[in-house]
């Protein structure tokens, strides 16, 4: 499985954009990961993206720290082994 980590930055949006308008890049899935603290034009840049990759048909995640929270205070991520 080939997985994007999408920042919603120059360099990955314009892998994103050849993957879905110009040639298959093999592209599985496309994950953001949300600090928090991006600017307004950032977010605005990969709700554009994702409602691209809805229309084509290919996932999109969008992931936090924030909401990802278990109940032991570690994150979902940081307890999965590697």
């Amino acid at each position: 499985m080939r997985i994007l980590s999408f920042g919603g930055g120059v360099d990955s949006s314009a892998i994103l954009y050849t993957h879905l308008f110009i040639e298959d890049l093999g592209i599985d899935q496309v994950i953001f990961s949300d600090t928090g603290a991006e600017s307004q034009g950032t977010y605005d840049n990969i709700a554009q993206f994702k409602e691209w990759c809805d229309i084509a048909g290919l996932p999109f995640q969008i992931v936090s720290a924030r909401a990802a929270r278990s109940p032991t205070g570690f994150s979902r991520m940081a307890q999965c082994r590697f």
